[in-house]
């Protein structure tokens, strides 16, 4: 069996990779990105043994696997950064850095997450898939979730905010969507 995404993903944005979540005739949930363009399948990466998968997509230029998934053993959440060969490349355990938020390509070129960082007051932040550096896009807000679908005018990413309330203070934007610059 096998779906696209599983529960949330992305093609690239040129429209030509997509990534996989499947389970084999061996019984391992695995992923792996596939290439619609030249009908090719990259190697499996069997999740499995590891870890419970929450979601998967691929980067935006078609360069990362990235899962959101969790160990077995605990209920840690994950971010997974995967190379299209399947070696995982980077772990970010921290809770939410970033979350409630989309894929993008920078004003730089990096492809980032860009999001809100719960631990942080609710910053908006965007961590390249790179190498995972974070940059600060603003001020404490209460963002609820974050888009990056602008294909034609990258370096921008949507932000809508819940409406104030007591528990966070005063924010910046309330019951509002945003364009922010990465």
């Amino acid at each position: 069996s096998l779906g696209w995404g599983d529960n949330t993903g992305n093609p690239s944005d040129d429209g030509t990779m997509i990534e996989i979540t499947a389970t084999r005739s061996d019984g391992k949930k695995v992923i792996f990105a596939y290439d619609l363009v030249a009908a090719k399948k990259y190697p499996d990466i069997d999740m499995s043994g590891w870890y419970e998968v929450g979601w998967t997509t691929v980067s935006p230029k078609g360069t990362y696997v990235v899962s959101y998934s969790r160990k077995t053993s605990s209920s840690d959440n994950q971010r997974l950064i995967f190379s299209l060969d399947g070696k995982l490349l980077q772990t970010w355990a921290d809770y939410e850095r970033p979350g409630h938020g989309d894929f993008s390509v920078d004003s730089n070129g990096y492809e980032v997450a860009a999001g809100r960082r719960k631990p942080d007051s609710y910053r908006m932040i965007s961590r390249r898939l790179v190498e995972g550096k974070i940059t600060f896009l603003s001020d404490r807000c209460q963002s609820s979730h974050t888009s990056a679908r602008n294909l034609k005018n990258p370096g921008w990413v949507f932000c809508s905010f819940t409406p104030d309330t007591p528990r966070t203070g005063a924010v910046p934007a309330s019951n509002e969507i945003t364009a922010m610059s990465t």
